[in-house]
């Protein structure tokens, strides 16, 4: 596509040694990481209608661009590569589609992650994302729970040993088993517990910040009732 030519001839001259930007110069794999990481959550965010998804998809495309350009300086590959194997990949990922063949949603997901002989997720995710695909994972395997029931149960259970639990250094394993219960059941009531904290965590702010505005002194007990702590 023309315009994708135009974006790599731009890439290009912002990398130029004695053209480019003074900033664009000197970035390199490493800096560019939280900018990507940045990004991605924008996207996310613009997809629950907080921001322009467009213009949000843009900014992450730059950063995969961006990344490319500095890979193709390395001799390693560039974008067109990148779209070369992204196309290779989604049609081997896919041949039920291609084929005409008639298979499950469980199917093309086996298919999708192929023949793997490890059960990892990636470490550099979000903790809450990292423990919802795990879980996801994991009860493809007949792993985990599937039943409100049983992950209320689960949650109680964990609880208890969190408010039992004397020995400090082993508190924080406790409330570790308890908060990924509580992504299982974010599984099983299909909620996304990122989602679902940033979502609190922003009517948290909001209720501080009612506090923060009101006028003359009011007492602890006043503020946890207007921030609603007390609930």
């Amino acid at each position: 596509m023309e315009i994708v030519d135009k974006l790599v001839e731009v890439f290009e001259l912002l990398r130029d040694p004695d053209k480019g930007c003074p900033w664009d110069k000197k970035q390199t794999f490493e800096s560019m990481a939280p900018y990507i990481l940045e990004e991605a959550w924008e996207v996310v965010n613009a997809l629950n209608n907080k921001g322009d998804l467009c213009e949000e998809l843009g900014d992450l495309l730059l950063n995969i661009m961006f990344i490319a350009q500095i890979a193709k300086e390395k001799n390693q590959f560039d974008f067109e590569t990148v779209c070369k194997r992204l196309h290779k990949k989604l049609i081997e990922k896919h041949p039920h589609v291609f084929s005409g063949e008639k298979v499950s949603e469980e199917e093309v997901l086996k298919q999708w992650e192929g023949k793997r002989t490890e059960f990892t997720v990636s470490a550099a995710l979000p903790s809450t994302m990292r423990a919802r695909i795990a879980s996801e994972r994991a009860l493809r395997h007949g792993i985990g729970f599937d039943s409100d029931e049983q992950i209320f149960q689960k949650i109680r259970e964990e609880l208890s040993e969190v408010e039992q639990e004397k020995d400090f250094s082993k508190v924080k394993e406790e409330l570790g088993d308890l908060l990924f219960a509580m992504v299982e059941l974010c599984r099983v009531k299909n909620v996304d517990p990122e989602i679902a904290l940033n979502l609190a965590t922003d009517k948290f702010l909001s209720r501080v910040q009612k506090v923060i505005q009101t006028e003359g002194n009011i007492s602890t007990e006043e503020k946890w009732k207007i921030a609603k702590l007390d609930q």
